[in-house]
């Protein structure tokens, strides 16, 4: 194991955070979709523990957006509430026609897991015309301020 640890010589890099999230909208908009970011300045401050958790669930979510909702607009939202935070990934009505594409099932399970870990909750259904994934209580987060979805 070491020496494939040693002959690898991959960079280390940073984990990603809230930081990567307009990167993460802006390879959504090339690939066809209307995307709008909305990120609460007072959520910039979360550890960064819960800043990957977040950044991993919009991940996720807009990968299932292009896969399964070709065209659709999307919007991103992540808010902080006292001691949580709150993601919420929507889409509408795809305008690509039915997509052929067959999901592997481990989206959903593995983002409910890493809610999870941070004592949260996710929440993934029909909503309108598309789909929505709704993570929050994100909890074992120390701050003062409040923030809604709604």
């Amino acid at each position: 194991l070491l020496g494939v640890l040693r002959e690898d010589g991959a960079a280390y890099a940073p984990q990603p955070g809230l930081s990567g999230l307009a990167e993460l909208v802006a390879e959504t908009e090339a690939a066809g979709h209307e995307c709008r970011l909305e990120l609460d300045e007072a959520a910039r401050g979360i550890p960064d523990g819960h800043a990957l958790a977040v950044h991993r669930i919009v991940q996720e979510s807009l990968t299932n957006v292009r896969a399964h909702a070709p065209g659709a607009p999307v919007e991103v939202r992540v808010l902080r509430e006292p001691r949580a935070v709150v993601v919420r990934v929507a889409n509408g009505r795809p305008s690509g026609g039915r997509p052929a594409v067959q999901g592997s099932g481990r989206g959903l399970p593995g983002m409910g897991e890493r809610v999870r870990v941070y004592g949260g909750s996710l929440a993934a259904g029909p909503s309108g015309e598309g789909w929505a994934v709704l993570a929050r209580n994100i909890k074992s987060l120390r701050w003062k301020g409040k923030a809604s979805i709604d």
